[in-house]
């Protein structure tokens, strides 16, 4: 009788940071370098979903009346987070707006041992949510409903739990550069106070709060076309992951 082959269970681990702090391209880096299945943020979720009188998607409708929609927003941002943590390949497989990453990671094989993901069902209640809730455009009994289906999914399915989280830490004024060079429709209307206050949340949680092994990286800098500073920050999450295995 042959001996039972062992499942190795991969080490989950979120990439997270302020809007345009830059983990979209740290990611996509980290996938072309290293032997991992890299997750994109499925914002191309958010933005299939469409008003047929208006023609705007949902992230549209979210910064142009987040009081109306913010409610409505973080819990589809937490159902289209949790169905890319709990199925991540057949996401990748499905996305037709994320091919680039999806072909990167088609050169590994599925037995891979290292799943990073763009942002969590963590940063989601921690950062975006209870920002919404401080910032008075969700109300109490919505911020209460949305904590109460948060605690109880990620309780009920552990496979949404992190082992680790790499933190891009940017300041606020880097990312209102970023933003402007990158251009996204939805974001015009975003400004630096907000992005402000998204830092104090992520600051909070990541640092003060902190509930497991945290990376830290310094993401001032551009670090995208700098092969030092590339090497560097991909030496450092290769020693965390080693850390954390």
């Amino acid at each position: 009788m042959s001996e039972a082959v062992k499942t190795i269970e991969p080490l989950k681990v979120s990439i997270e940071g302020n809007i345009a702090a830059g983990k979209s391209t740290f990611l996509e880096i980290l996938a072309e370098e290293m032997n991992i299945l890299a997750v994109l943020e499925p914002v191309s979720k958010w933005q299939e979903i469409k008003s047929s009188s208006s023609g705007l998607n949902l992230l549209d409708i979210f910064y142009k009346d987040p009081k109306r929609y913010s409610y409505l927003f973080q819990t589809f941002a937490f159902l289209s987070r949790m169905q890319s943590q709990l199925h991540p390949y057949e996401i990748l497989e499905k996305d037709t707006n994320n091919k680039k990453m999806f072909l990167t990671n088609t050169k590994t094989e599925k037995a891979e041992t290292v799943i990073v993901f763009e942002r969590s069902v963590l940063s989601d209640r921690y950062c975006f949510a209870k920002n919404c809730f401080e910032t008075g455009i969700m109300s109490e009994v919505e911020h209460k409903v949305y904590e109460t289906f948060h605690t109880f999914l990620v309780e009920e399915f552990k496979m949404l739990r992190l082992n680790g989280i790499i933190y891009l830490r940017t300041n606020p004024e880097t990312c209102v550069e970023r933003l402007k060079k990158r251009n996204r429709s939805e974001e015009k209307d975003v400004d630096k106070d907000y992005l402000e206050t998204l830092h104090k949340k992520h600051e909070e949680w990541l640092l003060e709060e902190k509930t497991m092994p945290v990376l830290i990286l310094d993401c001032n800098d551009e670090f995208e076309k700098d092969p030092v500073r590339r090497a560097e920050m991909q030496t450092q999450v290769r020693d965390f992951l080693k850390k954390i295995r």
